[in-house]
This record gives C-alpha cells, structure tokens and sequence, in this order.
C-alpha cells in the first residue's frame, strides 16, 4: 500500500473533517483502538468503536461501533458531480455549435477517460452508520457497493447515534 491505513470522519460538534491514520498491530491477535477526537473543537468519541488493524480488513467501526459498511472508488463526490456536470454542459455547447456528432464524440471521450481513472482509483470502505471512511486498508469482500435500502435504514438510527452523543 502506497498510502498509510486512514479513518476520514465528520466531527458532529462543529462539522469538520479529522483524518486519524492506523497504525498496523505487529505480533498479537486483535487491533488497536485509535485515539478518536477532532483538531478544530476537541471533541472526543467516547470508547464505543471497535479496534482496527491496518494489516487486516475493516470489519467494525472505529468512530461508531458499526458493522455494517459499504465498497466505493476513492473518488472526490463533490469533483465527480462537478465533471459530471460540466461535461454535460461543455457537450451541450459542442452539439450547437459544431453538430451532434461533434458533442457525442466529446461524451466519447471523457467517457474513456473515466474508464481509465476509474481502474486507477482505489477502493474504500464506508460506514453505513456514521459515514466514515477507511482508506489504505485490505478489501473486505463482505463489503459490497452502497445500497439505498440501507441507507434508508440507516438514517434513523443515524440520527439516533448522534443525539446519544456528548455533544
């Protein structure tokens, strides 16, 4: 792995962004329970998470104790709806202009683009619950791609994880 194992969550006091990198557990069973807390208002998780290991798959949820999670491409969503957004726009103007050919063969194009990033980009493991992200560590195969059903599920008890917080 070219990048340390890393858990990207969303502070729920002041909403900012805290990445805590894992470290891996050489020599004994188990993981280690990083020291959650975010940089801008020091809010601390209370010990409810579960231990990770850097060299192992995500399984439980450092941040929230949550078990069940989600596979995604590590690829900026906000950037993704920006390009996706854009290349519409840009074809659009490409087919008045120059003829419908010409646009198509720009959606062509970036959709071979796409092809390629996509197959570059590693995979991510998201909690269900909280919305963490575990980046750097082995696949889970359990994990598979975001379902609505569960998100759908989810938000109550999201809501619910949150208000039981010592915010």
């Amino acid at each position: 792995m070219d990048k340390p194992a890393s858990i990207h969550y969303r502070c729920p006091r002041c909403g900012g962004h805290a990445i805590t990198e894992v470290v891996e557990k050489t020599g004994e069973a188990g993981g280690v329970l990083p020291g959650l807390s975010c940089p801008t208002c020091a809010f601390s998780y209370p010990g409810g998470g579960a231990p990770v290991d850097a060299s192992r798959p995500v399984t439980g949820c450092a941040v929230c104790g949550g078990r069940e999670f989600y596979a995604q491409q590590d690829f900026n969503r906000k950037l993704g709806l920006i390009i996706v957004t854009g290349t519409g726009f840009a074809a659009f103007v490409v087919m008045v202009l120059a003829g419908h050919l010409w646009g198509l063969a720009v959606l062509g194009l970036v959709t071979i683009i796409d092809a390629l990033l996509y197959r570059r980009l590693g995979v991510v493991s998201v909690c269900y619950l909280c919305q963490s992200v575990y980046r750097g560590f082995p696949l889970n195969g359990e994990h598979q791609g975001f379902y609505l059903g569960n998100e759908e599920r989810f938000k109550a008890l999201r809501q619910a994880w949150l208000r039981s917080l010592p915010i």
